[in-house]
């Protein structure tokens, strides 16, 4: 026992000794271990930190485990563990199928893409896979049915731990046996499409969302179906039925649809952000009871407005009391942006300085004529 002490000691006073972290203050050093006769140093500054195998090395030089890496989580405090990510940790996909709904099982784990062998799949883990894609009840293949998926890796204690109810396959009790497999042994899904009532929208691939999602910007079919062949994208806004582009009769896109806004709680903040949103910079007049007309659809959306002035777009304001309206009572506005040296005509239009009173109606409301002292080309003798 004492020999095993003796010798114990010496190692540590050769470690420290020898040790790369020699010379460094101790208020740079996050810690300092010894194991065996090589000591490992975990600074924070110093060029020299390493990570132990089972950690991944932040840019900051912090040590964390090496499943933090690329699961959506800031970890490393620097976010150098989310960047470069081929995939995040828990998502799952179907390859080599006829459609999304079925295929060669892939997990990411580790920022890897590998498929999972089959020898314990099961129609539980099949059943939670294709709950978590947004299908229903499953069919479940482990003789790679489907191909040899996209990866050379694969996960081998993956399948056979679902009990069936989970949400997500990463919450499924690991197989405590972890097996090996060849690229003919992979596990494979077959999920059934749901049904998808009205209103909803039916994806490509078969996945229901709500419709409200179509053309807003995100893909959330995973197969980009509800961002194609739109007419206009979510919270996009015109004004119709003016003179000029600057006014007209606020239009506003929601679920693939243009549609008018009631004018009942319309006010000055709404039209400076629908002003701001297209583009013009300085002042506004909010307008009511249709006065460019009835825009260009029959749709009327109630759910638009309450403006506090300074938000981006006009969906970005909160709106918390519906109203219902005819079309003879829709909102409107009259945007400005004329910088100078031009000149601001009274419907908003912005025209050249040299038009004012120059004999042309170049306002269309004859404002750049009026008040003249003189007319452009005129002389006299004086």
């Amino acid at each position: 026992m004492h020999s095993m002490r003796n010798t114990l000691a010496l190692l540590i006073a050769s470690s420290k000794k020898h040790s790369p972290c020699k010379g460094l203050r101790q208020s740079d050093m996050k810690c300092c271990e010894i194991v065996l006769w090589m000591t490992l140093c975990y600074v924070g500054s110093c060029a020299r930190a390493a990570c132990l195998p089972d950690k991944f090395t932040c840019a900051n030089d912090n040590c964390i485990p090496v499943e933090g890496q690329c699961d959506r989580y800031n970890d490393c405090g620097d976010n150098s563990d989310e960047v470069g990510c081929i995939c995040y940790t828990g998502h799952i996909r179907l390859l080599g199928g006829q459609s999304a709904a079925e295929g060669t099982m892939e997990l990411c784990s580790l920022n890897t893409w590998a498929a999972t062998c089959g020898e314990y799949f099961s129609v539980d883990d099949a059943t939670v896979i294709c709950r978590q894609l947004g299908f229903n009840s499953s069919i479940a293949s482990n003789n790679s049915l489907y191909g040899p998926g996209s990866s050379i890796y694969t996960w081998g204690n993956v399948a056979g731990g679902c009990v069936g109810n989970e949400s997500m396959l990463l919450f499924c009790p690991r197989n405590p046996l972890v097996y090996t497999c060849s690229r003919n042994e992979l596990s494979g899904v077959q999920c059934s499409v749901p049904y998808c009532p009205s209103p909803n929208f039916q994806c490509a691939n078969g996945l229901c969302v709500d419709y409200n999602y179509r053309c807003d910007g995100y893909n959330d079919c995973r197969d980009n179906s509800d961002e194609q062949n739109c007419s206009c994208y979510r919270g996009s806004v015109r004004l119709v039925g003016g003179e000029s582009p600057a006014e007209g009769t606020v239009e506003v896109c929601n679920s693939n649809t243009w549609g008018t806004i009631c004018d009942s709680l319309w006010g000055a903040n709404d039209t400076r952000v629908v002003c701001s949103q297209l583009g013009y910079t300085n002042a506004s007049v909010h307008l009511s009871k249709s006065l460019f007309g009835h825009g260009t659809s029959t749709t009327i959306w109630n759910t638009f407005g309450g403006c506090r002035g300074t938000e981006s777009s006009l969906a970005s304001c909160r709106f918390t009391v519906p109203v219902n309206c005819n079309s003879s009572s829709l909102a409107g506005a009259r945007c400005f942006d004329c910088p100078s040296p031009n000149f601001q005509c009274a419907n908003g239009l912005c025209v050249d300085y040299n038009y004012r009173c120059d004999g042309y109606n170049d306002c269309r409301d004859n404002s750049d004529e009026q008040n003249c002292s003189c007319y452009r080309g005129s002389v006299r003798l004086v």
